[in-house]
């Protein structure tokens, strides 16, 4: 892996100022949300440039999304999107010296439950490029090749945290990323969940906190909360609905390898005493 330049990520320069219109949405019901659409959506592609993220205009950057690219020798290129934290944390995973921020689905819940990270540079997503066939080699980070997912964020006010989000795209080859909206909650100390606030999807709603389903480094874990176990089971299909795991749950915490299947995106479906639970996971390197 690639370490981190230290060099370019003092360089990232500002691609765009704060655009859009900043309206308070209401989210749960002891919730309300401060919502920002970037309009129109930007894209980064230019090496050393970074979209910085001002929830609260209060005029002090509190982070920047920033595009890397390197020409390598041997007919390689290597692209990197990171997440560069001023005044707060990441929500994501650490592995080694290495932290690779969640990209998570519309409606999964951004609190203090979820793990976070303060590392000055944080691996969205990075890869070498092979120029001569455009194909990914060595590929890393949960941010390639997705759309619209959501970028959990923590930051502070005075001695209170408060949590948001950032909605983007990053394309298969990691040669951009583009930022469509920000949202936060004004409350102190209050989390929200994923695409609240944003005005045309009423429709998202949080995931029930019964269950938690989620893969990681080829391991699907699923756990139910304060439940009776009665006749469970789990079910794993994928998006052409062929099933390729099945199993009886016997207990409230389990985990299976997936490291055999292919990448890409499956459903998973928990059934407990008459009620189902489904989630959409992503297998990936």
């Amino acid at each position: 892996m690639k370490k981190e330049n230290p060099t370019l990520l003092r360089k990232l320069t500002s691609y765009s100022a704060m655009a859009g219109s900043i309206i308070a949405v209401a989210g749960t019901a002891n919730a309300q949300a401060i919502y920002t659409d970037i309009d129109p959506d930007v894209t980064v592609e230019e090496s050393g440039f970074g979209y910085f993220i001002d929830f609260d205009n209060d005029g002090n950057d509190d982070f920047v999304i920033g595009f890397l690219h390197t020409n390598t020798a041997g007919g390689y290129d290597y692209n990197k999107v990171v997440a560069v934290p001023y005044n707060g944390s990441v929500g994501g995973t650490a592995a080694g010296n290495y932290v690779y921020p969640y990209a998570m689905e519309a409606g999964e819940m951004i609190d203090a439950n979820i793990e976070w990270q303060d590392a000055s540079s944080q691996t969205m997503a990075g890869g070498f490029v092979v120029v001569a066939s455009s194909t990914l080699y060595a590929v890393y980070g949960k941010w390639y090749g997705v759309t619209d997912r959501y970028l959990p964020l923590r930051f502070k006010v005075g001695s209170n945290n408060h949590y948001g989000w950032a909605r983007l795209d990053v394309p298969n080859l990691i040669t951009s990323f583009t930022i469509k909206d920000i949202a936060y909650n004004p409350t102190p100390n209050e989390g929200l969940f994923a695409g609240q606030g944003d005005p045309v999807s009423a429709q998202i709603t949080p995931i029930t906190e019964a269950v938690k389903i989620f893969a990681y480094d080829g391991v699907v874990n699923a756990l139910l909360f304060n439940q009776k176990i009665e006749q469970a089971n789990l079910v794993m299909t994928n998006m052409m609905g062929q099933k390729v795991k099945e199993m009886v749950l016997t207990k409230s915490s389990t985990q299976f390898d997936v490291s055999d299947l292919p990448f890409g995106i499956y459903i998973v479906t928990v059934e407990n005493g008459g009620q189902v639970y489904s989630q959409k996971v992503s297998i990936r390197k």
